[in-house]
């Protein structure tokens, strides 16, 4: 874990929280973190691999740093997506309600 590989992964997570609520709510289109694989995500992890990293030659990122990435811009899309807003608040209230 290097320092890159974490403020790139906090900046990935950010970044997915934002597009999520203007995304989902302001233009009102398909759910940007609809379920536990989104595309968005990896569709956009699968550009940066094939797409910019093989240029940044010296400055490439290394296995372990993508992994890095990945897995803390996937824990950020918990939050605003559909995970845990939809189904956190009623697993919480059900058995109250029941």
């Amino acid at each position: 874990m290097t320092r890159r590989s974490i403020i790139l992964g906090l900046l990935g997570a950010a970044t997915v929280c934002g597009l999520c609520f203007f995304n989902d709510w302001v233009l009102r289109q398909t759910y940007l973190v609809g379920n536990n694989m989104p595309a968005a995500i990896y569709g956009s992890f699968v550009l940066f691999c094939f797409a910019l990293n093989p240029f940044l030659k010296k400055h490439a990122l290394t296995g372990r740093e993508l992994a890095v990435v990945m897995a803390l811009t996937l824990a950020g899309a918990g939050v605003p997506g559909g995970g845990l807003v939809r189904t956190l608040v009623p697993s919480l209230v059900i058995p109250h309600h029941l």
